[in-house]
């Protein structure tokens, strides 16, 4: 049985399924891959992910379509540490969504450790004379800096994964602050996500750094959300970080979560029963199936 993903992973995935086109924006504009013109793109529709045994699943699949179909694809692939079991499907990955929808597919292996990067652009022989498949990877140093508050409101997901990458680095301060003012502009649910995506990814000194900067009256008038920052986001504790992972992780798979269920994951303290609910959440199929074994 394969392992269950992180909630790094998964927000990572959050991001690329909440805006299609990063993948395009990845490729084409940070490592200059050319792809097919194209007026659209969307996410594969589930039964096309959804089909294949669980170790055969791509991350995400990206559809380009024009007037007439699909004229591109990208597999975006999630890749947070060395797994020499897991490469060797990236091919399977592209072949089939090629075979499917007949139309160019590019890899995108998105790894946030720069080592795991190095890794994983490795080509693969696959043995077929001539035939090497090249990975097309992006690692942290890849991903485009975004400093500006007004280029990070046009993208808020990318300016999220630019935070993500950049945060903890010299300078970085302006890349968390952009990507925090862009957070706190987009609807409610992907604020909230956002919000602890890039706290979540930031070292403490950054987050005191942050909490600081945030009091001496840096970002302006607080909004509603920031003052819930300072309150509790900036020291967000153990249990309500696991809480909200859990969210993430049952939201990023397509399940509904009921009020009465997110309040009592919220709600929830007790560390060992988080970690089961988070453990659960990767597979159930309902959210009431999240608490069945606690009744």
């Amino acid at each position: 049985m394969p392992p269950s993903p992180s909630p790094e992973h998964e927000a990572l995935v959050l991001l690329f399924r909440n805006r299609p086109r990063l993948a395009v924006e990845l490729l084409r504009d940070a490592l200059g891959v050319p792809l097919p013109e194209f007026v659209g793109a969307r996410i594969a529709s589930a039964e096309r992910t959804e089909a294949r045994p669980v170790p055969y699943r791509a991350d995400l699949v990206v559809e380009l379509h024009g007037p007439k179909g699909p004229v591109g694809a990208v597999v975006v692939e999630i890749q947070m540490s060395r797994d020499g079991r897991k490469r060797q499907t990236w091919p399977l990955y592209v072949t089939s969504v090629h075979a499917e929808l007949r139309c160019p597919t590019v890899l995108l292996v998105v790894a946030p450790d720069e080592g795991v990067a190095k890794w994983a652009r490795r080509p693969i022989v696959l043995g077929h004379p001539g035939l090497r498949f090249e990975p097309v990877v992006i690692g942290p140093t890849q991903v485009p800096r975004i400093d500006s508050r007004k280029v990070a409101a046009a993208d808020p997901e990318l300016a999220v994964l630019s935070s993500m990458a950049h945060g903890d680095e010299a300078g970085g301060w302006l890349t968390v602050r952009a990507a925090l003012h862009a957070a706190l502009h987009v609807d409610e649910e992907r604020s909230r996500y956002y919000t602890h995506f890039i706290l979540a990814a930031l070292s403490d000194a950054m987050r005191a750094r942050l909490e600081e900067e945030m009091r001496l009256g840096e970002f302006g008038e607080p909004t509603d959300l920031e003052k819930r920052i300072l309150a509790r986001g900036a020291e967000k504790g153990r249990t309500e970080g696991r809480a909200e992972s859990i969210l993430v992780v049952l939201e990023s798979r397509g399940l509904v979560v009921p009020v009465e269920a997110r309040e009592r994951i919220l709600a929830c303290t007790d560390e060992p029963t988080l970690l089961a609910w988070l453990s659960r959440a990767v597979v159930v199929e309902a959210v009431e199936a999240l608490f069945v074994a606690d009744s």
